[in-house]
């Protein structure tokens, strides 16, 4: 027999003579102790997720209602989701609702999951053209409800906010993705909580459960963790309601402005898995080479583009050349039979059309366009290519050029990397006193030139730079002028007619070459 001391602070204490082994007392510490095992435990998960799904088999009847009684949001959002999801693919929608938000993407096969039954029965009845289920994201069921090797170009993830376990549901998600898989994540913006809560309370939305009320950071983060790269994040919605003129205003113009943006109620968040590194021996690769009167970089385009993968094809696409370029290509094609050099012949309308018949006609795992005039330079291409076959990136985009923001006398100093393999810096420019031609370097501004050189190549020293070369460029403004656009005159008052003047075009001008040329069109009657 031993005895038990309970503190009790309202009469000092007492003494309770109490075996530990009375049968009474044990079971009231195993019910307590089931008692707090349902309330924190794996059981109080489980019960999280039952109460949600009593909540949704209350609410499928009049769920139809309330989509309705807010269709203005719903637009709203639906009009994101057809931007975002390419029409005609295989569309999965985890926690599908009704199936209102899989039939706005316009599926050619879509499947939807819910955890209720009475939600999926509606969805069911709504669109019989698509497949539903009944099961939990989260639990192992899930996987049940997919046959083996079933993938899906684009995955809506809805109602995250009440998911128990977003861990686990994304991991349920990763074996049904493709390398191109899209994964989209709506969400509720934490800052509309408020809202959101008072909308449910006053009749204005259907109410829900416990809300985890995740930030596009968490879901950032959780992404990470499974083995998601998260691409972007969309926000729609500033005001969920329509009022003429105020509801476009805010919606179409300030919800797309910087900061205003980042206080809309719905965010999207656009997810893809992230690859494993792929062989390049186990790939093919097109290289497609628009030209337009570029019979002299031909072969040497052949000769200097290097071994990208087990599988290359170059293909040159003619844009209706006058100078012989379809004809070098067959020539070059014959002088060199183990390189798979094919010709087609582009439209002769624009570049991006030639490129068009390029890709149309390639047959590469990977297609890569590389000019004709060779400015980017052959040898570079593997760059590229390691960085597909990484699976840090699907496109790759590169630039021969690095501009900082543009000074006020000149676009400022960039970089630009010559055939030789030299790398350039400037142009530095300065006002020159009227009339006077003086093509000196002026060694006191090394170090000024040195600093804005660092904004680009941080480790450069001052002594690393040697003068290059100097010119003399004609400017439409003075030191201290605004700057002036470019001049563009028909000279017929002056007794030249058909003599058309463009004047301070700068490198600007390579970029509105197409606009420069239609107005000088205009100026000359349109011939």
């Amino acid at each position: 027999m031993k005895e038990a001391v309970v503190p009790n602070s309202a009469a000092g204490s007492a003494n309770i003579n109490s075996p530990l082994n009375n049968s009474d007392g044990l079971g009231a510490v195993l019910k307590q102790h089931e008692a707090n095992s349902q309330r924190w435990g794996p059981a109080a998960l489980e019960q999280r997720r039952e109460r949600t799904r009593d909540h949704l088999a209350k609410i499928a009847a009049r769920r139809e209602t309330w989509i309705k009684r807010n269709r203005y949001y719903y637009e709203l959002l639906n009009r994101l989701l057809r931007f975002l999801v390419e029409p005609q693919k295989k569309v999965l929608s985890v926690r599908c609702d009704i199936g209102n938000l899989l039939a706005v993407v316009r599926p050619s096969k879509g499947k939807g999951i819910d955890i209720c039954g009475e939600i999926v029965a509606i969805a069911r009845q709504r669109n019989p053209s698509f497949e539903f289920a009944v099961a939990f994201p989260d639990k192992e069921e899930f996987q049940q409800a997919f046959k083996p090797d079933e993938k899906f170009d684009y995955i809506l993830f809805n109602d995250i906010g009440d998911t128990v376990d977003v861990l686990q549901a994304l991991r349920n998600l990763k074996p049904l993705c493709h390398r191109h898989t899209r994964l989209l994540v709506p969400t509720y913006n934490h800052l509309w909580e408020p809202l959101v809560t008072f909308a449910e309370w006053s009749g204005m939305k259907v109410p829900r459960t416990e809300q985890n009320w995740l930030s596009t950071t968490d879901i950032r983060n959780l992404l990470n963790l499974v083995g998601f790269e998260a691409l972007e994040t969309h926000r729609v919605v500033l005001l969920p309601k329509y009022l003429p003129l105020l509801s476009s205003f805010l919606n179409r113009f300030c919800a797309r402005l910087p900061f205003l943006s980042k206080l809309c109620m719905t965010q999207v968040v656009v997810a893809r898995v992230v690859p494993p590194p792929v062989l390049r021996e186990r790939l093919s690769v097109s290289v497609v080479i628009p030209c337009k009167n570029e019979k002299g970089n031909v072969e040497d385009a052949v000769r200097r583009i290097p071994s990208l993968a087990d599988q290359v094809e170059i293909i040159f696409c003619d844009d209706q050349s006058t100078d012989g370029t379809a004809e070098e290509v067959l020539r070059v094609q014959a002088l060199y039979p183990e390189k798979n050099i094919r010709l087609e012949h582009g439209p002769g309308v624009c570049k991006s059309r030639n490129v068009w018949t390029g890709f149309n006609a390639a047959r590469g795992d990977i297609l890569m366009i590389l000019d004709a005039d060779l400015t980017t330079i052959p040898e570079e291409l593997p760059y590229f290519i390691d960085v597909i076959v990484s699976g840090q990136a699907e496109f790759v985009n590169g630039s021969r050029l690095v501009y900082p923001v543009p000074g006020h006398v000149s676009l400022g100093v960039h970089a630009v990397v010559g055939l030789e393999g030299r790398l350039r810096f400037g142009p530095d420019a300065d006002y020159l006193p009227a009339r006077t031609q003086d093509y000196r370097v002026d060694e006191g501004k090394r170090g000024a030139f040195a600093a804005s050189v660092r904004r680009l190549v941080p480790d450069i020293e001052d002594d690393d730079l040697a003068p290059d070369m100097a010119g003399i460029r004609p400017k439409l403004q003075g030191p201290g002028q605004p700057v002036r656009d470019f001049v563009i005159a028909e000279e017929g008052a002056r007794g030249m007619g058909g003599l058309v003047n463009l004047i301070g075009i700068d490198s600007p001008g390579l970029t509105s070459a197409l606009a420069i040329a239609e107005e000088v069109t205009q100026l000359l009657g349109g011939a």
